[in-house]
């Protein structure tokens, strides 16, 4: 066996390369549908690492990388420019056959070894390209690293300029990363012990105050706080990151009316500074300015759509503004403009019945847009999707923005009338709008239709576009990953689900996606893992975690744990969904089939099968006739295949299993149609003529086994020909 042929790559050191290819392998054998290619692949990809591990590296690319190391290792040549464009000029570096493999030699070194300089990461990219290539490299390097060199080059962190050369600062810096990880997450514990051996490595730099300021603030010492930050401040004045913590301290004790001009100051000269603009909105809020606050929380939240901050200040700010225009609405009930203001705040803190009933006895079609526009959302949360759809249609006719088309496609969408979804997002993408987020939303709307239909490579080219548009939009990267996954490609659906998370950690959908495809390829403890993982985010007993927690524990022979979890979630109705309902009774019928009672197991798989409105997962009726058949009901068996064959699903399995029946009951003749009927249904592959020959062999009708060896045969040879 040519492991490169099973998992059909080319020979190739690139590790990463393997493991996307076995991970498209593994797609496409289902360790329940098909063991014995499921096995046949695991063995390829574990020869070929084998085969890698025992290669030795190339002399001329190790003899560089000792170089590499020399430069790295002499902190006063490591933070010289000059040093490192004197080492590009090695032929390794300049030749077109070794550039890219020197590149990517020094990133897998910088990985664990990244004290640098913005400038020196600036000529390192300027030469090998890395942030312009970054899509082809995340396959071998991570997109966080990636980030944190595109970072690190815009906003140097500790600025290098400030260090005595003649030191090596490596243990300074490795502390000053832990302090500020330990401040930023108010761990308190051990940092005084992490801050003094900071200055008994006998290493001066002013972000040392940094730390011992925001440390004394945490602990209310508003002087021990103000006195280092203000000494920083005025020692480095153009320091942006001096600037940036003196005023955060100003913020932090009670000074917002002298934070606020710092925050904006940083702001003038470096617009996408997050953390600045974050200053300025909790200034804002802190002075009480919060419909500029609220502004800004929505330019924020256009930029990092699933910013955890921006996302809890505007919920903030809104319940703040709910009470001070319910306190106008008192005072002046016909003011139309209040009305509307005070519905479109309760709509933001999800207070749909109260804003229904506002705007029924305060507002009246035809009185303004934004009637059609919020009545038509209270509508379409309380589920009467038509009328919400009647008030958007006519909110479009007046303001045809791309905001309002999103309401529409998506209440259109719901409603199941994909076509007129997808007729209203186009009408809407030909405008002409600046609303980023909306436009990518609309995106969405049309990737996911498109993956309802099954219609796999529109739906990620529509993703793609609404990530041209907006790259911070995690519903689209989620949705790719959703795509992918059920196309088998699941290296890919496991990037864009590290890209989603990296976007907003506290949702649930990517770590369910990257569970799903551990459970396909038959790693349980993985999913465990990823549990471990999400327990960080308080998000790991929702009932989606629980349920692959479930499908782990069982593979783990944990079955009692499994069923314990699975009879939870039946219990409280938590997961009464097309998704996941069918699945449980699915699990649940696997795991009474495993321990032999297939009276049960075969009444969880008719619930499974059910609750599949959709028909998402019509192999559920292959195995369910298997379960028959097993337990000696050769009818029902057969009724089960029957099924599948009215119904045009499952190709040529069903008639192979209803074949197997015919000749378990001696009928020859059908057994002989229905295997050439599956024959005839899969022209491309001769993997069921083995079948049925197996199954004739099994059978001890030698004659027939040898009637399909010939047939085979005959196929292979007009295959070739053709």
């Amino acid at each position: 066996m040519d492991p490169w042929l099973v998992l059909d790559i080319s020979e190739t050191k690139d590790r990463d390369a393997v493991k996307r290819a076995y991970m498209a392998q593994l797609g496409k054998h289902n360790p329940e549908d098909d063991p014995e290619g499921f096995q046949k692949v695991r063995q390829a990809y574990e020869r070929i690492i084998e085969i890698l591990d025992t290669e030795i590296e190339d002399p001329s690319l190790s003899l560089f990388m000792n170089y590499v190391k020399q430069l790295y290792g002499d902190f006063s040549q490591r933070v010289s420019v000059d040093a490192w464009k004197l080492l590009l000029k090695q032929d390794i570096c300049t030749q077109l056959a070794t550039e890219d493999e020197a590149g990517r030699s020094i990133l897998q070194f910088l990985m664990d070894n990244w004290y640098l300089p913005g400038a020196v990461l600036k000529t390192l990219d300027d030469h090998f390209n890395w942030l312009t290539n970054k899509e082809e490299l995340k396959a071998v390097i991570p997109a966080g690293f990636l980030d944190y060199i595109g970072n690190q080059i815009r906003f140097e962190y500790p600025r290098y300029d400030y260090f005595d050369t003649g030191k090596n600062p490596d243990r300074f810096i490795h502390l000053l990363y832990e302090a500020e990880n330990k401040v930023n997450n108010n761990e308190l514990e051990g940092i005084d012990a992490v801050i003094e051996e900071m200055e008994q490595t006998g290493v001066s730099h002013p972000y040392m105050l940094h730390a011992k300021a925001r440390l004394a603030l945490l602990r209310s010492d508003n002087e021990g706080a103000l006195g280092p930050a203000r000494f920083a401040f005025e020692q480095y004045p153009d320091d942006f990151n001096c600037r940036f913590v003196y005023a955060l301290i100003l913020q932090g004790v009670g000074n917002s009316n002298d934070a606020l001009p710092l925050f904006r100051s940083l702001l003038e000269e470096l617009p996408t500074h997050v953390g600045a603009e974050a200053g300025v909105i909790e200034c804002l809020m802190c002075l009480e300015e919060y419909e500029e606050a609220r502004e800004r929380l929505l330019k924020l939240l256009d930029r990092h759509p699933s910013s955890a901050f921006a996302i809890g200040g505007f919920q903030q700010v809104s319940e703040i503004l709910v009470g001070k225009y319910e306190k106008l609405h008192e005072e002046d009930p016909g003011d139309i403009e209040t009305t509307f203001m005070l519905a479109k705040h309760y709509l933001n803190r999800a207070r749909t019945d109260d804003c229904y009933e506002l705007l029924t006895k305060n507002a009246s079609p035809g009185c303004h847009t934004r009637y059609y526009e919020f009545m038509g959302e209270c509508l379409l949360r309380k589920g009467q999707t038509e009328q919400a759809i009647e008030h958007f249609m006519k909110d479009i006719s007046i303001t045809p923005k791309y905001r309002n088309y999103v309401y529409l496609a998506a209440a259109l969408y719901k409603a199941g009338r994909f076509d007129d979804a997808m007729l209203y997002a186009d009408e809407a993408l030909l405008l002409e709008d600046e609303d980023t987020v909306s436009k990518a939303s609309l995106h969405s709307v049309k990737g996911q239709i498109y993956y309802d239909r099954g219609q796999y490579t529109q739906s990620l080219a529509a993703f793609d576009d609404g990530i041209c548009v907006n790259n911070q939009a995690q519903q689209l990267f989620t949705g790719k990953a959703t795509v992918y996954r059920d196309m088998g490609r699941f290296a890919e659906a496991m990037d864009c689900c590290m890209e989603a998370i990296s976007l907003l950690a506290l949702n649930p959908d990517p770590y369910t996606i990257e569970m799903d495809i551990y459970l396909r390829t038959d790693q349980p403890q993985r999913i465990l893992d990823v549990l471990d993982v999400t327990e960080n985010y308080g998000i790991n007993e929702m009932p989606p975690m629980r349920f692959y927690e479930a499908c782990a524990l069982f593979r783990l022979s944990r079955e009692d744990e499994a069923l314990d979890i699975l009879h939870a979630l039946i219990l409280d109705g938590e997961l009464e969904d097309e998704e996941y309902e069918p699945r449980i009774y699915r699990e649940l019928s696997h795991i009474m089939e495993n321990r032999g009672d297939l009276g049960q197991a075969i009444g969880h798989m008719k619930k499974a099968i059910a609750r599949d409105k959709k028909t998402k997962w019509p192999f559920w009726e292959i195995h369910l006739g298997r379960m028959y058949r097993s337990k000696g009901d050769l009818r029902q068996a057969r009724d089960a295949f029957t099924r599948m064959i009215n119904k045009g699903l499952c190709g040529t399995e069903p008639y192979i299993e209803r074949g197997v029946l015919s000749l378990m009951k001696h009928r020859a003749g059908g057994a002989r149609r229905d295997f050439e009927r599956a024959v005839s249904l899969d022209v491309s592959e001769d993997g069921d003529y083995d079948r049925i020959i197996r199954i004739y062999t099994d059978f001890g009708k030698q004659r027939e086994a040898k009637r399909w060896e010939k047939l085979k045969q005959s196929f292979k040879s007009r295959k070739k020909t053709a």
